[in-house]
């Protein structure tokens, strides 16, 4: 009874021990490494579990400091031994090391990320967030590039800010299991790289190792051959210059105009083109709301969508940001519309017949259409193209083929035998959702006068 009473005793104090390791806010690796370094300031990001206590930062004695209150973290540059100490805090959730020379990107980064949830709504309100930067190669798989706070912080702004985030996926590829840790956050939108009619996956472009891609919301966009405005008189690679002759940029762009466009591949061009996508997205679900909306006139002007950018930078004065800064005074105004009565009366006896609807604009809504738009690239899986590929065009065309029954399972909350009712109730209705020349009319919106928030990261 004694030796199996120990036995016991020994196997429950293995379980606590799992169990403490388990919970424990340091990668053991990470824990070794601060116990080595003692007195040296290493990076460091501190996440807790609710309020970043106020007694903490004096007693870290960090020389340089991030704070984020609305993720609850801290960027640090302090003594490894009192990082260290601070991992026995009880309201520590995780502490990540990050290697010197990604510390100044990631804070930058971070920092964007948080003035943009404090602006939501209140200076800006932005339509979607795109977001072109990445983890260098030698970094992926080590986890010391602030993977986990960057997902943190990305997850705040798609849950709690209700912003459509769009990260490219890399450009590591063929080789697989290379994709960037930042756009693993849950409810980013990833992109993949593919030629411009969606036929082709482009090899650069990173993919997940086989199995590993579930759970991810994964889009390939044109990004393999990519035109786009280029600074003049900034040089340009040899390959750009091979890659001009490939799609003849002079009969494209006018001859003498080369020099301000260039012709590159990478994902950052296929979150570029996701993120225009989504612009007509935003402004269909805006045109639902007015047109459900039974106070207003039956005409309006929808919201303007100002697309993010967190980029190396711009060149503000190329002719293609021509009064589309959002961060300047915009010339461009919203998208004036107008619609039928019966147009109205449609959505209005969903809604007399007490059908609970959801006609808000956000990542959910964005995710759906997309989907609904997607097409299969040939000869892929999901683990490289995910739900598939998508453009403007694409999202055009998945507009103009909604029904009532689509706004139906689009829209509503209601579920089982409720929901049914509504489908057939939808399905009377032989319109469109949307008319032919009210999807041209948010396309050449989107096309020619959508604004732009550039965001500097060096």
């Amino acid at each position: 009874m004694i030796t199996l009473m120990r036995n016991l005793l020994a196997i429950a104090a293995l379980c606590v021990a799992a169990t403490l390791a388990t919970a424990a806010p340091l990668r053991t690796e990470d824990r070794e490494f601060l116990e080595d370094a003692g007195s040296v300031r290493v990076a460091a990001s501190l996440q807790f579990n609710d309020e970043i206590p106020d007694d903490l930062l004096p007693a870290l004695s960090a020389d340089r400091y991030l704070r984020l209150s609305e993720i609850a973290t801290l960027v640090v540059h302090a003594p490894a031994h009192a990082v260290l100490a601070a991992a026995s805090r009880p309201s520590i959730r995780v502490i990540e090391i990050i290697d010197d020379d990604m510390e100044e990107r990631v804070a930058k980064i971070l920092h964007a990320l948080h003035m943009i949830g404090l602006q939501q709504g209140v200076i800006h309100q932005l339509g979607a967030l795109n977001i072109s930067l990445g983890v260098q190669r030698v970094r992926l798989n080590t986890h010391r590039s602030a993977e986990q706070t960057m997902q943190r912080a990305l997850e705040h702004l798609v849950r709690r800010r209700q912003i459509p985030v769009v990260l490219s996926l890399g450009n590591d590829g063929p080789a697989p299991d290379l994709v960037n840790p930042w756009a693993l956050a849950k409810g980013v939108i990833a992109a993949a790289a593919a030629g411009v009619d969606g036929k082709e996956l482009w090899s650069g472009s990173s993919r997940f190792k086989p199995g590993a891609g579930a759970g991810h919301d994964v889009f390939a966009a044109h990004g393999y051959l990519s035109i786009g405005p280029w600074a003049a008189g900034t040089p340009k690679t040899n390959a750009m210059l091979e890659a001009e002759k490939k799609v003849n940029l002079t009969k494209i762009v006018g001859e003498g105009n080369e020099k301000l466009y260039r012709v590159d591949s990478g994902t950052s061009y296929a979150a570029a083109e996701i993120t225009r996508a989504i612009c007509q997205i935003h402004q269909a679900v805006h045109l639902l709301r007015l047109q459900a909306s039974a106070t207003s006139p039956l005409d309006g002007t929808l919201p303007q969508f100002v697309r993010g950018y967190i980029d190396t930078g711009v060149d503000a004065s190329h002719p293609a940001f021509k009064n589309r800064l959002a961060d300047r005074t915009p010339m461009n105004g919203g998208l004036p519309v107008k619609f039928s009565a019966s147009r109205r009366q449609a959505l209005h006896q969903f809604v007399r017949g007490g059908a609970r609807l959801d006609l808000s604009y956000g990542p959910q809504i964005v995710l759906a259409l997309l989907k609904h738009a997607a097409k299969p690239v040939p000869n892929t899986n999901s683990d490289e193209t995910g739900y598939g590929f998508v453009s403007r065009g694409l999202v055009a065309d998945a507009l103009r083929e909604l029904t009532y029954v689509d706004f139906i399972n689009l829209f509503s909350l209601e579920t089982g035998a409720r929901l049914a009712s509504l489908q057939k109730q939808a399905a009377s209705l032989s319109d469109p959702l949307f008319l032919p020349d009210e999807v041209s009319k948010l396309g050449a919106y989107c096309d020619g006068y959508d604004l732009v928030l550039m965001l500097r990261v060096p």
